[in-house]
């Protein structure tokens, strides 16, 4: 589960991210998958998301503790995927696969970088980018752990039929 509100002030966030996280625990899924995306003062110590220019691996681990998850954005780019974990982040994420009219500007990332990532790194890689799920299929045997939607998901007629769909992708990975 992956919480993004950046345009939200920082109580909202807060207020939002402590509920996300009630509802995580009472769906059982683990606090330590529950991702935050990064804001300046980190007031939610769950977990956290980097982008590659925001504060330094280290001062964020400082911030949120070992117990914590830490991820780092890598766009397009493996030697910050390398560097990331090498630095002691606990998963790198990577560009937009597809176009995304949520996000159009979004760096995009080959499944090729899938593939040398996953064969490279030993750590978790995700990925994101406006697409079905039969689409994904390539990205998650390539070696992603996990994909980032917005409107595939909650743009569908039936949001949990979508998201047991995507759910089941990790099923085919993983039997």
């Amino acid at each position: 589960m992956q919480y993004r509100n950046k345009s939200a002030n920082a109580a909202l966030r807060r207020e939002q991210s402590v509920a996300l996280l009630a509802l995580c625990r009472e769906a059982r899924v683990p606090s330590s998958s529950t991702t935050i995306w990064g804001w300046p003062e980190r007031s939610v110590r769950t977990a956290c998301t980097l982008a590659a220019n925001d504060i330094s691996i280290a001062a964020a681990r400082a911030q949120l503790g070992e117990d914590r998850l830490l991820g780092v954005s890598c766009y397009d780019r493996l030697d910050l995927a390398l560097a990331a974990r090498e630095a002691g982040a606990d998963y790198v994420a990577f560009g937009s696969a597809f176009p995304s009219a949520t996000k159009p500007e979004a760096t995009r990332a080959p499944l090729s970088l899938y593939r040398e990532a996953s064969a490279r790194l030993d750590s978790r890689s995700s990925r994101s980018g406006a697409s079905r799920p039969k689409t994904r299929m390539p990205f998650i045997e390539a070696g992603a752990d996990a994909v980032a939607v917005i409107s595939a998901l909650f743009d569908a007629p039936d949001i949990e039929a979508a998201a047991r769909s995507f759910s089941r992708l990790f099923d085919k990975k993983n039997p």
